[in-house]
Formats: structure tokens, sequence, C-alpha cells
């Protein structure tokens, strides 16, 4: 909060008058700092806004104007991860005792602003998630549901293979080769499908592409280790089947 400087980009009548000021440099990606800075542009309408792309030597010499000839001078700034809620009520009583007729509702940080803007997509992400979970267990219980109603179907036929000479070992490689199989042509399917369905969800994605080739084979893999975790149960029951019992039955 300064008495406002004389410079251009103000108007004249409100030179000497009181305002507050924020300034920003931002050197990264121009994109980056844009997204930055919209929140505090949507706050409201400035009596002034250079908040643009500029050089940095530019920026450097905004308030030159408002220096003697010759002086040098330089900006020193502070970062804040946070800030106390007090500190908003202060300032704002600040505001309000040297201009006691001017508006001032809905004073939030920056950090509550953009919580807010992105609130929506943070509960649509979340949505998608919980229903990406439950896909995931209903996938593993129906990969196990099959298998095991195939093993319960099959106990004669397996109590015959391990009479015959097939140890435990080999049942369970057989087991888990069906169900492999099964999960195999489950992440052609859901690859593929996720592969055309992802523009549906760009929207909704932040710092990720729609198709980016990590997150595909993180995801089938981790859908290939629950897919054969899902077959081993019913592979171990299969394997403990007792070939006497069996062919007793």
């Amino acid at each position: 909060m300064r008495p406002a400087p004389p410079v251009p980009w103000l108007p004249k009548d409100r030179h000497g008058t009181p305002i507050v000021a924020l300034l920003a440099c931002h050197t990264g990606n121009p994109d980056e700092g844009e997204r930055a800075v919209a929140p505090i542009k949507s706050f409201g309408k400035p009596i002034g806004d250079v908040l643009i792309r500029r050089k940095y030597v530019e920026m450097q010499s905004l308030l030159d104007a408002t220096q003697p000839k010759g002086r040098r001078y330089y900006w020193k700034s502070e970062y804040l991860p946070r800030i106390e809620p007090t500190l908003a009520t202060a300032a704002t009583g600040i505001v309000r005792r040297i201009a006691p007729m001017a508006l001032i509702e809905d004073v939030m940080t920056v950090e509550q602003i953009k919580d807010e803007s992105v609130s929506p997509r943070r509960l649509n992400a979340a949505l998608i998630s919980s229903f990406g979970i439950l896909a995931v267990i209903i996938a593993a219980v129906g990969i196990g549901g099959v298998l095991a109603f195939s093993v319960s179907a099959r106990t004669n036929e397996i109590g015959i293979r391990m009479s015959l000479g097939a140890d435990s070992g080999r049942v369970q490689r057989m087991i888990l080769r069906e169900g492999g199989v099964l999960v195999a042509r489950g992440l052609v399917l859901g690859v593929a499908g996720a592969y055309v369905a992802s523009g549906v969800i760009r929207g909704l994605l932040f710092g990720v592409v729609p198709h980016d080739p990590v997150t595909f084979v993180g995801v089938a893999a981790m859908m290939a280790v629950i897919g054969i975790v899902a077959c081993w149960i019913p592979a171990l029951r299969a394997a403990r089947i007792d070939p006497a019992i069996t062919m007793r039955a």
C-alpha cells in the first residue's frame, strides 16, 4: 500500500492517493505466468494493469519516472508460502480506514481463490477416480469368480490329471495360463478403449496429456498385477484338490 506514483499507466486523478499495488514477476513459461496471475486479475477491475508479457528490463524500468534522475533503486520481494487468516482482516480494516466508501467484499487469499476455481474439476476427478477404483475391484472379483467357477466345474478333470502324474505346480500353471489369457484380452480391449475415450476427459487433466504413454503403461502394468493376483487364488485352490477324494466322487 502506497500513494499512487505519477506514472502514465495510472489515471491522473489518482496520482498521490493511497492505492494497494501488487507487483509480480514470472521468468518461466509465459503460459504458466498467465495462469498464475489469472485468479488475481479476476478478483476485480484494477485502475491500472501492467501485468503483461514484457522484457525483464522493461519491467524493471516501470517506475523509473518516479525516481530522481541518476538515482538507482532495486525491488526487494519476499515469498510468503502462507498467511494467517487474521492478516486479511487487518488489511481490510486498514483499507476501510483510508477509504471508508470503498467497496470491499469476498476478501480471499490467492490459495483460496485457486481452491475455489479448481474445486469443480477436483470433484470431477475424485468421482472419476472413485469409479475407476470400483471398476478395478469389480474386474478383480470378476476374474477371480470366473476362474473359481471354472475350477469348481473341472474338479474331476483336475483330479484325473493329478492322479495321472500332474503335480500341483503344473495345475497352478494351467489355471494361471487360462486366467492370463483373460487378463491379456481385457488389457488389450481396455487400453484401446481408453485411448479412444481419453479425449472426453481432456478438460479435467492438468499437466498430463490425454495420451500420456507413461500413464497407459503404468495403469496396464497395475491391472496386470491385479489380474495375476486374482488368478492366483483359484490356482492355489485347484492345486490343493485331493485326487483320491475326486476319483471316489
